[in-house]
């Protein structure tokens, strides 16, 4: 299993509202690649408080190979929902791991 977070924190933006609004419309964007056959779990998360060191809204999602994930990220959903995110200043973190099997 791959489990598989990106996290966006929002630019120039001055309020926490107007950043809220902002992830509100990414959550609105990327939560219909949930149902995309490879993703084996999928949510999205827009952050509840205030803090400078938090980042406004976060994909959370796990695949059953590297492949499955693979085929995610070059689906055409997945990159129409990054072209319809673009126009949105944001900075992004990725990490990318195996869950190991107990």
């Amino acid at each position: 299993m791959i489990k598989h977070i990106v996290m966006f924190r929002i630019m120039g933006t001055a309020s926490f509202e107007e950043r809220k609004a902002a992830a509100m419309e990414l959550s609105a964007i990327f939560s219909s690649l949930e149902s995309l056959a490879c993703v084996a779990e999928f949510r999205t998360g827009i952050n509840f408080l205030g803090s400078d060191a938090a980042w406004d809204f976060v994909i959370d999602s796990l695949f059953e190979s590297r492949e499955n994930l693979i085929e995610y990220q070059k689906s055409i959903e997945h990159t129409a929902a990054v072209r319809a995110a673009s126009h949105i200043s944001k900075e992004k973190a990725v990490v990318d791991y195996e869950i190991k099997e107990k």
